[in-house]
């Protein structure tokens, strides 16, 4: 099970909690982390035909913060790929 960040970690979180931020690291996702220790991350906006077909998904989750934001770095690619 994955543990709660320390709290200076969360100054890395900031970017990814921001609903609706247009730029940036992680614009667009919407992130927290469950009672269990999982962090979950969910697009805010629907993912076209194509998008889903490249291989993005809506909602992410990861064990640590650390490999939640590669997901999410890893879907912003596949996206701009798209685009």
């Amino acid at each position: 099970m994955g543990t709660a960040p320390a709290r200076d970690e969360y100054t890395a979180y900031a970017p990814y909690g921001a609903k609706g931020a247009s730029h940036g690291h992680g614009a667009g996702w919407s992130t927290w982390v469950s009672q269990t220790g999982r962090w979950w991350a969910v697009h805010d906006q629907a993912l076209s035909e194509s998008e889903v077909a490249a291989g993005c998904r809506p909602v992410l989750y990861a064990e640590d913060f650390a490999v939640l934001t590669e997901r999410i770095s890893e879907q912003d690619r596949l996206r701009a790929q798209v685009a």
